[in-house]
């Protein structure tokens, strides 16, 4: 299910019972292993907009271990004055073959995920390159236009079939801002936008008209664009976004 979309959220509560007397609880079953971890090797370059090397990112690989991401596992590299880095890592793949997870962050960029498989199922080798776009900036009022890549990073760093870039929008003022997006031209992809800074729940996609939110002067509105190449799988999608703020 895309990230975006709408749909419903199934919250499962647990409880256990206090049991009475000297017998013990019953011990809880453990986890079948997937097998060993073994070492893997993946290697990659983190490139900005402009194709530009960026130096200095911090990579982050989380490793699957049975199935669950180990984050006291996580190995941490700075890419070099290329743009280059390289890890190694104990890990065993989970059901859809991947290792791990890779987290990009630099000063001035958008942080990126990214899901890691190797090419090959029995290969212990992997390479993953990295997008790491500078933060995007606009006014309130103001319209850009952005291309998605199926290269570029997970939304929210989840596994889903769906990747994504981020817009910040500046109120100048208070208002209620409008926000549309535009596919240019339209795929049959779903283009949709979850919105920081906006009302709970804020979602605006492309089976909407217009979209609207309150917000205050100085605000800094941060809109998710994703794409979803779940049911389509274009080469890339532009998009025209645009807003617009009416003043009180």
């Amino acid at each position: 299910m895309p990230m975006f979309k709408r749909g419903c959220v199934v919250l499962l509560l647990m409880l256990a019972s206090a049991c009475s007397g000297s017998n013990p609880l019953p011990s809880a079953p453990s986890t079948p292993s997937v097998g060993p971890t073994s070492t893997f090797h993946v290697t990659g370059i983190a490139t900005e907009d402009d194709g530009n090397p960026v130096a200095g990112a911090n990579i982050t690989v989380q490793p699957w271990v049975d199935s669950v991401q180990k984050s006291v596992l996580s190995v941490v590299v700075v890419t070099d004055g290329a743009g280059f880095y390289r890890l190694d890592f104990a890990a065993n793949r989970d059901a859809g073959g991947f290792i791990a997870r890779v987290k990009a962050e630099s000063p001035g960029h958008d942080t990126a995920y990214y899901n890691i498989r190797p090419e090959v199922s029995t290969s212990q080798n992997a390479s993953q390159n990295i997008h790491l776009y500078r933060i995007k900036r606009i006014s309130a009022g103001e319209s850009t236009v952005m291309t998605l890549l199926p290269s570029d990073t997970l939304c929210g760093g989840n596994t889903s079939e769906s990747v994504c870039r981020k817009v910040h929008i500046v109120a100048p003022s208070d208002g209620l801002m409008t926000i549309e997006i535009v596919p240019t031209p339209s795929t049959g992809a779903y283009l949709g936008a979850q919105v920081v800074g906006g009302p709970p729940g804020f979602f605006c996609g492309d089976d909407d008209d217009l979209c609207s939110i309150p917000v205050t002067a100085g605000a800094d509105v941060v809109a998710t664009i994703g794409i979803f190449f779940f049911w389509t799988f274009p080469d890339s999608q532009t998009f025209l976004l645009k807003t617009s703020l009416v003043r009180p």
